[in-house]
């Protein structure tokens, strides 16, 4: 498609950078830190988007507790979420332990960005700020005269730099005490347990 590549590449990653920067000046700000304070960390950012397709499930066809993505958080510092218009598939857990639709958003005919919170958030405050957990429902299809596809949904997660060493910031008690890590070995750690392969299913044996 003309001018895919180029509209991604030079347009909209160097706009997600730049809005997930801002983001963190707020944070900082917040927090009582200086504007920059996170700018170390990121200064080379091991930034990753996708594009997921969800496609239609049938309601005759749903399993029970099937899901479209199961529980999880995310593994940097803020996620920044555009998605289409299909309902009722995103959700959030909140504090109190209840799972909470998250419907997409525009404002003046514009669609607006979800934000889901990060692990090194929680890890820099020492839990004061929570990473979200969250889920995403199958999309049911609404009609057999529906024209879309499915869910389309482009998340731009931006992240710390890879070999970024992330501790709590705070000792006042208030918050909790962790052991500092390093974003690259965080995120190894998240993908592994959750894409993991049999070593048998390559082997030789099975082949």
């Amino acid at each position: 498609m003309k001018g895919f590549r180029h509209f991604w590449n030079e347009r909209y990653v160097p706009a997600m950078l730049q809005v997930g920067s801002h983001l963190m000046a707020a944070f900082s700000l917040g927090l009582g830190l200086p504007a920059d304070y996170f700018c170390q960390f990121y200064d080379r950012s091991f930034w990753i988007m996708r594009l997921i397709h969800y496609p239609w499930v049938q309601l005759d066809d749903l399993q029970p507790g099937e899901l479209g993505c199961g529980t999880h958080s995310d593994y940097g510092c803020v996620t920044l979420l555009i998605a289409n218009e299909v309902r009722d598939c995103l959700q959030a857990q909140n504090l109190g332990g209840e799972w909470v639709n998250v419907q997409p958003v525009s404002i003046n005919k514009q669609r607006a960005f979800v934000v889901n919170l990060g692990d090194m958030l929680e890890q820099w405050t020492g839990g004061r700020v929570r990473a979200t957990p969250h889920r995403v429902l199958p999309a049911l299809r609404p009609s057999e005269k529906t024209t879309r596809s499915g869910r389309l949904s482009i998340p731009f997660f931006f992240e710390p730099n890879y070999d970024a060493v992330i501790k709590p910031i705070f000792t006042d008690g208030k918050s909790k005490q962790m052991k500092p890590i390093v974003y690259g070995e965080h995120l190894l750690s998240k993908t592994s347990s959750n894409f993991s392969f049999q070593e048998s299913a390559f082997s030789k044996k099975s082949l």
